[in-house]
């Protein structure tokens, strides 16, 4: 035959007023053992060990509610064994946290209005007319001065044999 204890524990969460905060949390340890019977009397001739899968009751970290803070940040974990006694339930209190008051920015200061400047009417920029570099422009001039020179000769030579014809 075969004996079984249970150590259970309920981890509760509440509100200030009692209500419910967030669903509860149960976790067990289960304990078995086996039992040698006499058949006909029916009574317990041998005890065996107690013997579990998981000797540790689970706690956990407590839920986040917004707007509230809870008591304890969590529940821990509790070992026990067969001969341990029922370990005591856990209740967990949300209270309403506090805000802290809104930060009221000062009232901005003007700044003073800058002086007036004078209307002085602007003077329009002249656009600088660039100047060229200097390639060549004495060539060009001795080139023009060659063709008035030549042109001259020309005249002189043309008018010359006129005056021939008219001395003789």
């Amino acid at each position: 035959q075969e004996a079984v204890k249970e150590l259970s524990r309920t981890i509760t969460y509440v509100y200030e007023d009692g209500k419910e905060a967030a669903p509860s949390f149960t976790d067990s340890a289960k304990f078995t053992r086996i039992l040698k019977v006499n058949v006909v009397t029916k009574e317990i001739v041998e005890k065996g060990a107690w013997t579990s899968q998981d000797d540790v009751i689970k706690g956990q970290t407590s839920p986040d509610i917004k707007g509230y803070v809870a008591d304890k940040a969590s529940v821990a974990d509790v070992k026990v064994t067969a001969d341990s006694a029922k370990p005591a339930d856990e209740v967990v209190t949300y209270k309403k946290a506090e805000v802290p008051p809104t930060p009221v920015p000062p009232a901005p200061t003007p700044a003073p209005a800058p002086a007036p400047a004078p209307n002085k009417p602007v003077e329009p920029r002249v656009p600088r007319t660039a100047v060229l570099p200097n390639t060549g422009e004495e060539s060009s001039s001795a080139a023009v001065l060659g063709l008035g020179i030549a042109a001259a000769l020309a005249g002189i030579s043309l008018i010359k044999p006129r005056l021939r014809e008219e001395e003789e």
